[in-house]
């Protein structure tokens, strides 16, 4: 650290003293050597001491307080552990940056040697993009694949747009299929008592939703507001839910309120309350040109795919064993 006799100016740390070179050593393939002096390996190692001084405490101590030298001897092990921990990745990613070279995996330390009194000496193996010149790129072909929108493309979609635009509001009668169930919930143990801690308040439930279980479904069909129902329900093998799985539990549920799905009527109110347009004719034409890019766009993507596809047949290259495991172990985690 630089020093300063003003005390508010931060302390600026200096670049770690090296000399490095370089050379390749494959088609993906750098190898750094490293070189740091004895008395810059000697700074930091009494940074990282002092850093160890302010925690350790020893008989005859108190903490904070016990000499350095004591600290040195007697923590030797962890010390050089954590200098070399912190230090070596950055001298080798400095390096890395002075050899301008892009690194594709987390470089590999090599032949390490770190002896007192002696410079720290070590190869950082590091895994670059490789030089390829591309080959034979003219001129083959590719083939686009559009599809037509249709007056159904544009129906769906409407539909989905009425669907999503629905409101729902509260009725008086038995719920039935489509609507809504807000309601309370609690498991009840073997003997019908109320388990504490598994209480769900405000649950809203569709009546007819493609997840719902069956025998939940059973209970709250018929359900009106105010009353209080016990359901069991067995959940499958393969529930979600890893502790449910397989499980007949039974609830007591509160009914709150019923509610009714409303959906628009599709004419010129439609398009002007929820999407600002003038008319029903307006909105279905948006529909369409939206539809229409979105398969250009997608005709695009797979017109890049196809090219890449090409590119790399022509262009084979042999890839990186350290990035193929550094991918693989990235995809497991």
């Amino acid at each position: 650290f630089e020093d300063s006799s003003d005390p508010y100016r931060p302390l600026t740390r200096i670049l770690p003293t090296m000399t490095h070179t370089v050379r390749e050593t494959g088609q993906w393939q750098h190898t750094l050597t490293i070189e740091v002096p004895h008395d810059e390996v000697e700074s930091r190692l009494i940074e990282v001491s002092r850093r160890f001084q302010q925690q350790v405490t020893l008989p005859g101590f108190r903490k904070g307080k016990v000499p350095l030298d004591r600290v040195r001897q007697d923590y030797a092990a962890e010390i050089e552990r954590e200098f070399l921990e912190r230090f070596i990745p950055e001298v080798t990613q400095r390096a890395i940056q002075e050899s301008s070279l892009r690194a594709v995996v987390p470089p590999s330390v090599q032949n390490l040697r770190f002896t007192p009194g002696q410079p720290l000496q070590f190869d950082a193996v590091v895994d670059v993009v490789p030089e390829i010149t591309a080959q034979d790129w003219k001129g083959f072909p590719l083939t686009r694949r559009i599809r037509a929108v249709g007056a159904a493309d544009i129906d769906a979609m409407v539909h989905r747009m009425r669907e999503e635009s629905a409101v729902f509001s509260d009725v008086d009668r038995p719920a039935g299929p489509g609507d809504i169930v807000l309601m309370d919930s609690q498991r009840l143990d073997a003997n019908g008592r109320r388990l504490s801690g598994t209480r769900t308040k405000g649950a809203r439930v569709m009546l007819g939703a493609p997840e719902l279980l069956p025998e939940l479904e059973a209970g709250l069909t018929g359900a009106a507001a105010g009353q209080e129902r016990t359901i069991t329900v067995t959940y499958p093998g393969d529930y979600r839910q890893e502790d449910l799985a397989g499980q007949s539990i039974r609830y007591v549920v509160n009914i709150k309120k019923i509610q009714e799905k409303k959906l628009r009527e599709l004419d010129d109110n439609f398009a002007r309350d929820v999407f600002k347009l003038e008319s029903y004719a307006s909105l279905r034409d948006r529909v369409q040109r939206n539809l229409e890019l979105e398969d250009a766009q997608r005709a695009r993507r797979e017109l890049e795919a196809q090219a890449i596809d090409e590119l790399v047949r022509r262009n084979s290259v042999d890839l990186s064993p350290r990035l193929v495991s550094y991918m693989l172990e990235q995809v497991i985690e």
